[in-house]
């Protein structure tokens, strides 16, 4: 009984030593009223002044780490009270995308710097820095950048030859089969240079009426509608060239292809 009753004493001054107060006051941040660190705050010219960017410095005025209003981190719908914002630390090579509140921008700042304990001996703690990102931050969705064959759109989509998609005689993308699963086709289409640009599944073959086609580019899984051709043979370039061309003539029109 003895030791327990240490025990809960030893995990409460723990605590106690843990549980540091942050305050902000007039662009100074302190812990346990001691000075660490200063906000400075300016007006986002892309977000038309409606939203500050912001940076954090020692106290003497070395830049600590710098904090930008991010679109790649959507806004969650369960919580309409913050942004994220793209978190540069200096030393650390990795950007962290962190949410600040919409209200009370300097406050979150504040709070980050000293229940993370950011600043040691007037410096980043690159530990601490770590830790933070790790418990706050989030990673933003995976977006494709590539380029698209120049050519005239003009004419209509054609599959001539087994893998590879023209238009208007110009080689615009690549397909490959990868198979059928339990009744579900599989197909990758590229651009020529290579890049995966999307893959679509459907059952049917070419009589399929609804093909999910996913896009890489945007990371967003498609319901296409198909024509749902009646046929009874095709010959050469593929078992499902006819739902295949219309799959590119979606990925040209919705100008993924």
């Amino acid at each position: 009984m003895k030791s327990l009753i240490t025990l809960a004493v030893l995990l409460a001054a723990c605590t106690s030593l843990l549980a540091q107060k942050v305050e902000y006051r007039d662009g100074l941040v302190s812990v346990d009223k001691q000075p660490v660190a200063k906000i400075v705050s300016t007006k986002n010219p892309d977000m038309m002044g409606l939203v500050k960017n912001f940076a954090a410095t020692n106290l003497a005025g070395d830049t600590l780490f710098t904090a930008v209003y991010s679109s790649l981190i959507p806004e969650d719908p369960d919580d309409n009270t913050v942004y994220y914002f793209e978190f540069r630390f200096r030393g650390y090579d990795t950007p962290g995308f962190l949410p600040v509140s919409k209200l009370g921008g300097e406050k979150t700042l504040a709070n980050h710097i000293g229940n993370f304990g950011l600043v040691k001996d007037q410096q980043l703690d690159l530990n601490a820095v770590r830790a933070l990102i790790q418990k706050k931050g989030k990673t933003p969705p995976y977006r494709l950048n590539y380029t698209m064959v120049t050519r005239n759109r003009q004419f209509p989509v054609e599959i001539r030859e087994p893998g590879k998609i023209s238009q208007a005689g110009t080689l615009i993308g690549l397909f490959a089969d990868l198979g059928t699963q339990s009744g579900v086709d599989t197909y990758n289409f590229q651009i020529p240079a290579g890049t995966l640009i999307a893959t679509a599944t459907f059952s049917g073959g070419n009589q399929a009426r609804v093909v999910t086609v996913k896009t890489y580019r945007d990371n967003i899984t498609h319901t296409v509608a198909a024509s749902g051709e009646s046929v009874t043979l095709i010959a050469g370039v593929d078992r499902n060239v006819l739902i295949l061309k219309q799959i590119a003539q979606w990925l040209v029109t919705q100008n993924y292809l």
